[in-house]
């Protein structure tokens, strides 16, 4: 299947499901868009099989996001980091929307600049003789890496992560801290408004007041948030990954406690039609999702966390229905080979957890069984 196929599929079950119809429909038409893939599909790989297959295409760079501890050397109530590589259209932009911010609280911005090849440096000098500024500067290293920079050590008894193209909208900081404060949380997180350079702008998702939010009602992406510093203490972003990211649902929300959601919006997003989320299809770095996981869930073990109360069986399976939209356009010998290694996954990390979700229940089944057709039908309509 390609994504135009997956994209009509879902669609089709969308429009049924809000008029209340069930999933034979779609059921039906999934059987008949991928008959062309029918030939072999009961021929799984063996797990070593597997792994070299995907190692051919592309390896794992098998990085962990266990760190040695982070110095937390609280002297403001949050500390900003913001990574900068080649936005010099947008850094003033960034820079001014969180310095022209009012609050009661103290904060640093820290920068780090990776060694972009722009004028960014140069901007950026303007901004060195404002105490609420660090501006660090280090050869090209990478978004992980920037941000690591930044958190060692750590300035503020929170951190809130901010990407360079991107601005916080008025009272983001006043927002964020007087509920972190109010519930001494782990994590504040608000709602998120979408931009384009032309100047139009959407709501990318707006959130509930909820205090003692569930973990799975967060977002997996670093902004947006206001995070307790010392969930940051043995926890760095994995280098070389693309989704590096997903330490945020897999570590830091899974270690956490108190989670509040609000409905203020905390974060401006310039939506990007080159970046990795828009470009990734078909290209042999994709694996790098069903990887980071992997890598992930084995840095769970280090760390102690929690497979029921921190990392649930359904946030696992969320995240392998994630996996596969992200590889399945790169052919369906790749998406065997993943399925094969996601069993050995779910058998070794939840094989003896059972899903109480409804959703889930095919999914979990079809893991348990090593059903290939289930799983993959049940990852496009998930």
């Amino acid at each position: 299947m390609n994504f135009n196929e997956v994209h009509r599929l879902r669609i089709v079950q969308k429009v049924l499901e809000k008029l209340h119809i069930g999933r034979c429909i779609p059921n039906f038409l999934y059987k008949l868009q991928t008959r062309k893939d029918k030939e072999g599909i009961d021929v799984l790989p063996d797990s070593e099989a597997a792994d070299s297959f995907l190692d051919s295409i592309y390896k794992d760079p098998k990085s962990s996001a266990v760190s040695e501890t982070h110095e937390i050397k609280p002297i403001v109530d949050l500390e900003i980091i913001v990574p900068v590589y080649n936005v010099e259209k947008y850094i003033d932009a960034c820079m001014k929307s969180v310095l022209d911010q009012k609050t009661t609280y103290s904060y640093k911005l820290v920068v780090v600049n990776d060694g972009s090849p722009d004028r960014c440096g140069e901007l950026l000098k303007a901004y060195e003789s404002d105490e609420r500024v660090e501006i660090i500067t280090q050869e090209n290293k990478g978004l992980p890496d920037a941000r690591n920079r930044a958190l060692n050590p750590i300035c503020g008894r929170y951190v809130y992560f901010l990407d360079s193209d991107d601005t916080l909208p008025e009272n983001t900081i006043q927002s964020l801290m007087d509920v972190a404060c109010q519930y001494d949380a782990d994590i504040v997180e608000g709602s998120m408004a979408a931009f384009t350079d032309d100047g139009k702008t959407s709501v990318n998702y707006r959130n509930e007041y909820r205090v003692k939010a569930e973990k799975a009602s967060l977002h997996g992406f670093p902004v947006a948030k206001v995070y307790r510093a010392e969930l940051f203490k043995n926890i760095q972003f994995p280098r070389s990954y693309w989704w590096d990211d997903s330490i945020m649902m897999m570590l830091v929300v899974a270690k956490a406690n108190l989670l509040v959601t609000i409905p203020q919006f905390v974060y401006n997003y310039r939506t990007n039609p080159e970046s990795i989320s828009h470009s990734f299809r078909g290209k042999p770095k994709s694996l790098d999702s069903f990887y980071v996981t992997r890598s992930l869930l084995k840095d769970q073990e280090t760390l102690e966390i929690d497979r029921i109360s921190g990392y649930s069986i359904d946030s696992a399976l969320y995240q392998f229905k994630y996996n596969w939209h992200r590889t399945y356009d790169m052919g369906i010998d790749v998406e065997k080979a993943i399925f094969v290694l996601t069993c050995d996954l779910f058998d070794k990390y939840y094989g003896n957890q059972v899903t109480k979700d409804k959703k889930y229940i095919d999914m979990h089944k079809a893991l348990a069984n090593r059903d290939f057709d289930l799983y993959r039908r049940e990852c496009c309509f998930m």
